[in-house]
């Protein structure tokens, strides 16, 4: 599974979940009414995020209308479509390479939304420590040229020489300076789409508590992943009792 870890604040039942581990197939148990589907519910507020206004009132933790929930969602590079974020035509970012991961090697993002609106989309980004270069990933190709020069580096002609390799030439200038590294949450809103076009589809299954045959949306939602699953696999046979 990409996701590695979530955590919700002030949603829900939850006014702080605590960072909530996931692996490949993970059951979330307990009572009722301790947070189960709130969850589920935070993990489709993070990939769907309304498009207009904010969070319902009832999902925000005490029913606060002033409130600002956080729904965190870590992912595993690895396991992503790709590990490469197109910005623009001349600026590509690789989340490992140009440092937008956390201390962990995970991609961590963050949304903050009110009953109102969104309030944030940030990531955790480890970077060189230092507040004229933190974090060098999100700035633009005139930033980058100022920052060579602001260091005594020299710029290679226009078109020949990518902003990979000016953050390249920063931070091994930084590190030799003896520069450490930071950590720090980042405003990402100038590329939430690019990074949510690398991002995992969530397929979130509705229940019901009508389980007969041919009547359980689970089973109607799953059975048509399963036979497209059949059908792209004309070697693969299905065993048990049939869905439906």
């Amino acid at each position: 599974m990409p996701i590695a870890e979530m955590r919700v604040k002030n949603f829900r039942a939850f006014a702080d979940s605590g960072v909530v581990t996931l692996g490949g197939v993970t059951p979330i148990a307990g009572r009722n009414d301790v947070g189960k589907s709130g969850l589920l519910h935070a993990l489709r507020v993070f990939f769907e995020p309304p498009k207009k206004g904010g969070l319902d009132l009832s999902d925000l933790h005490a029913m606060n209308p002033n409130a600002v929930a956080e729904i965190e969602v870590a992912f595993k590079p690895a396991t992503l479509s790709t590990q490469e974020v197109q910005i623009d035509a001349k600026n590509k970012i690789h989340l490992i390479d140009d440092h937008l991961v956390d201390s962990q090697g995970l991609l961590r993002l963050r949304i903050s939304i009110s009953e109102k609106a969104i309030t944030a989309f940030e990531i955790l980004i480890q970077d060189i420590d230092d507040d004229a270069l933190f974090p060098l990933a999100i700035k633009d190709h005139d930033e980058l040229l100022n920052l060579l020069a602001a260091n005594g580096l020299p710029a290679a002609k226009a078109g020949k020489e990518t902003n990979q390799q000016k953050r390249t030439s920063l931070r091994q200038k930084a590190q030799a300076d003896g520069r450490g590294l930071r950590e720090a949450w980042v405003n990402a809103i100038p590329v939430e789409k690019k990074l949510r076009d690398i991002l995992p589809q969530l397929i979130l299954f509705s229940d019901t508590a009508n389980y007969g045959i041919g009547e359980t949306p689970v089973q109607n939602q799953f059975k048509g992943i399963v036979d497209k699953a059949l059908a792209a696999h004309p070697n693969a046979k299905q065993w048990g009792c049939p869905l439906g």
